[in-house]
C-alpha cells in the first residue's frame, strides 16, 4: 500500500482517533475498512445478489410447463 494524505475537520479526526483507540487499531486501519465497507455496498446496489434475483423474477414463466419446453428446446439441437 502507498501512504496517503487526507484532509479532515478537527471534530472528525478527534472522532477517528477515539474510534481507533477503542478498537485498538490505526486511524489508517479504519479509513481503509470504511473504504471497504463503501465499495461492498456500492457493488451490492450495482450488482443484486443471486436470492435477490431469484426472487424478483419468479413466476414470469406462465401459461406453460418450463419442463416441457426445455425439453422441446433440446430436442431441437439433436
Amino acid at each position: 500500500m502507498s501512504p496517503n494524505e487526507i484532509i479532515l475537520e478537527p471534530a472528525d479526526l478527534r472522532w477517528l482517533e477515539m474510534k481507533a483507540k477503542e478498537n485498538k487499531t490505526t486511524i489508517a486501519a479504519l479509513i481503509g475498512q470504511a473504504v471497504k465497507r463503501m465499495r461492498q455496498e456500492e457493488d451490492k446496489a450495482e450488482y443484486p445478489s443471486f436470492e435477490l434475483l431469484l426472487e424478483q423474477t419468479r413466476g414470469i414463466w406462465k401459461g406453460s410447463d418450463g419442463l416441457e419446453y426445455q425439453q422441446i428446446i433440446r430436442g431441437e439441437w439433436a
